[in-house]
């Protein structure tokens, strides 16, 4: 909440599908996210933006439904409105980064998970998984999540290998 380079928005309840949800598989990702930022009462250069956050990062290509995919998802701004705008209207702060085409300061976070979360979870290699990347993949299983299982990729028969 402190950090001036960006801000992540809070979701009060992390019991619901905007934290946590299960990847829907769809023949066109966009069809399902087209609509779902819209500017309206637009006058000059102001305008007031609706936006549907569930969407984003809820729907794959129905080529990866093998992977039957959970995500945790964090909404995040570029900035922090809390500590970097003279007007705290959290809707003109994201309609801003979106317009400046604004990036966050790390390409990745890592977010601590319960234990008990972690050692029911599922790994699906690569289909073009080495033999030695299985060793190390089994390693750290056995290391870090003893309780995981180790998948095989039901494309492995599918993809070549140059």
């Amino acid at each position: 909440m402190l950090n001036p380079l960006f801000f992540f928005i809070p979701i009060h309840q992390y019991d619901n599908e905007m934290f946590f949800r299960d990847i829907e598989y769809v023949n066109d990702v966009f069809e399902y996210t087209k609509d779902k930022i819209r500017l309206c009462n637009i006058q000059g250069n102001l305008a007031d933006m609706q936006m549907e956050m569930k969407p984003f990062g809820s729907y794959k290509h129905k080529r990866w439904a093998f992977q039957k995919e959970s995500r945790f998802v964090l909404y995040a701004l570029p900035c922090n409105p809390l500590l970097n705008s003279d007007n705290p209207n959290l809707s003109t702060i994201v309609i801003n980064s979106l317009l400046q085409n604004k990036v966050l300061p790390f390409t990745h976070y890592d977010l601590r998970l319960k234990d008990d979360i972690i050692d029911n979870m599922t790994i699906t290699l690569s289909p073009s998984v080495t033999d030695s990347q299985r060793i190390i993949v089994t390693a750290l299983r056995d290391k870090y999540v003893p309780n995981a299982v180790i998948e095989e990729s039901s494309l492995g028969s599918l993809v070549r290998l140059k």
